[in-house]
């Protein structure tokens, strides 16, 4: 036997064993799903209704249209907010406000927990 049979061989033998292993750990992947089998369960419990439906991925993407729309939305938002008399006595503060009446200080200091 020459060194490259050696190395074909070797090279066939690795082969198989990777493929058996695959095989193997698939095999058990499936398994372990049969036992997480769940499904049955459901026909017994009760069907829960969430509080807030989120919308669908496919609705939440934004075309030009949408985006269009949001941009005309926020910029009238935005026009409003420098035109108040609040904002413009004093910005800081009326941001803060806005904060504190929304609850947003609170969200945020606990996401960056």
């Amino acid at each position: 036997m020459g060194g490259q049979e050696v190395r074909d061989a070797v090279a066939v033998l690795n082969a198989q064993e990777y493929l058996i292993t695959k095989k193997n750990k698939l095999r058990s992947r499936q398994k372990k799903l049969k036992a997480c089998d769940l499904s049955s369960l459901t026909e017994f419990l009760p069907e829960l209704k969430s509080p807030r439906q989120s919308k669908p991925a496919a609705e939440c993407k934004l075309n030009s249209k949408s985006r269009q729309k949001q941009i005309l939305k926020d910029g009238k938002r935005l026009s409003m907010v420098l035109n108040h008399q609040a904002f413009q006595a004093d910005p800081l503060g009326s941001i803060h406000q806005y904060y504190r009446a929304n609850n947003l200080l609170r969200r945020r200091s606990r996401r960056l927990k």
